[in-house]
């Protein structure tokens, strides 16, 4: 029985990257601090948390830019 609830948990939970930034208006900084996520280039979900009131959006790479209480509200349960 523990056997299949650790199989049921493995495929529900969610995989995803995350990272935090103060603020991704400088283009330079917001470059440099992408490099990362996209040179993994796999299909597990990126997530940007940016530390202000933002609306959600995607970027052209796919990555999900969410403002902080937002994402505290979405992905936090």
């Amino acid at each position: 029985m523990i056997e299949r609830n650790v199989y049921l948990n493995k495929l529900i939970a969610k995989k995803y990257y995350m990272q935090v930034y103060n603020d991704i208006t400088n283009l330079e900084t917001r470059t440099r601090e992408l490099r990362p996520f996209i040179a993994l280039n796999d299909s597990v979900l990126n997530i940007l948390v940016v530390n202000k009131p933002l609306e959600e959006t995607m970027d052209k790479n796919g990555f999900i830019i969410i403002g902080i209480a937002d994402f505290l509200l979405r992905f936090i349960k």
